[in-house]
């Protein structure tokens, strides 16, 4: 899958610094090893100063177990599982259905917060580093 996606997000200009896939370690989600696999990569640590972004339940699952706090993505992911375009088409009642539920499975998980699109991380990164400041902790 990687070897698709990653190519085409560097037509949009976006070039990830590590790339793991479940190939690359010993146990794929919910295990930790990829998680842990990137912190090595990209030399980062601890891990309770990380942030896990994923749409999908077992990614959630994955930084849980992995110590960092986690982001679930509702409207533009996995969850929800809407191309862009059948996103649009829905009505705005439906689409606050369907968001509704991907928000409450993705928090059922265990996701520390909650987001419609990667446009809302920004505010998410500056309440973990808020609470951060504070001593808290996934």
């Amino acid at each position: 899958m990687m070897e698709v996606l990653v190519p085409e997000a560097a037509e949009r200009g976006f070039a990830p610094e590590a790339v793991v896939c479940a190939s690359d370690v010993s146990e794929a989600r919910p295990s930790p090893l990829m998680c842990y696999r990137n912190a090595l990569d990209l030399g980062v640590w601890p891990l309770e100063a990380c942030i896990k972004v994923d749409d999908t339940i077992p990614g959630i699952h994955e930084g849980r177990n992995a110590g960092m706090w986690t982001v679930g993505v509702t409207l533009t992911g996995n969850e929800l599982g809407l191309s862009p375009a059948e996103l649009a088409a829905l009505p705005a009642d439906e689409r606050a259905r369907r968001n509704g539920i991907a928000n409450q499975r993705l928090r059922a998980a265990g996701a520390h917060f909650v987001i419609d699109g990667v446009g809302e991380l920004m505010a998410v990164v500056d309440e973990i580093e808020r609470r951060l400041a504070l001593g808290e902790r996934p």
